[in-house]
């Protein structure tokens, strides 16, 4: 199926949580209806990492806020496609974190997944990120990073029971991702790829 391999309807199976609640079929969700159990498992961006030797403290911050709003974006796509459902509150949700064509990729995503009545399951993990390019300016914020993600605890399945055999879309691989400092001075999802394996 289409959905399961491109990197943007894969995002539920980039999710770093383990339990996450699943998002509501109707209303309004938000970030804390989908819950946000789970640890990281980040590579640290501190000084003795030394990933982020030469960029000034606001870059560091940015890259940080890019960081954690990656993680956030984790969250909510894994609960969105464990539900599987394109509702009014799934897009609320996924308007959250993504921006831009993004977005428009991501809800088309869920919309194709719920007409194959399809959901994912299981649970991933950060293995480690690294910056690209932070840029930062008095109107907002890029960062590019590149994100090691291991899926290989995800499962496509459809509400029949039955599984989707598709193991090559649920590996560890490494992301190219691109994090936007947008309206409302909230850091979103604006693009993503798959760009090897890590």
């Amino acid at each position: 199926m289409v959905w399961t391999r491109r990197w943007a309807a894969a995002i539920g199976g980039l999710a770093m949580t383990t339990g996450v609640a699943a998002c509501a079929g109707s209303g309004d969700a938000t970030e804390s209806d989908l819950g946000s159990s789970g640890d990281s498992q980040m590579l640290s961006s501190g000084p003795a990492s030394g990933l982020l030797a030469g960029y000034d403290p606001d870059e560091v911050a940015a890259y940080n806020d890019a960081v954690a709003a990656l993680n956030r974006n984790l969250r909510v796509g894994l609960a969105v496609y464990h539900e599987g459902l394109a509702t009014p509150a799934a897009y609320r949700a996924l308007s959250s974190v993504y921006a831009g064509d993004e977005l428009a990729d991501e809800w088309e995503n869920l919309r194709n997944m719920d007409a194959a009545n399809g959901y994912l399951d299981g649970s991933a993990s950060v293995v480690w990120t690294k910056p690209i390019r932070i840029l930062v300016s008095d109107e907002g914020g890029t960062v590019d990073l590149r994100a090691c993600i291991d899926r290989s605890q995800m499962q496509a399945y459809t509400h029949d029971g039955g599984a989707i055999g598709n193991d090559d879309a649920f590996k560890r691989a490494a992301f190219t991702v691109t994090v936007d400092l947008g309206e409302g001075d909230t850091w979103r999802v604006s693009g993503g790829e798959e760009s090897g394996t890590c």
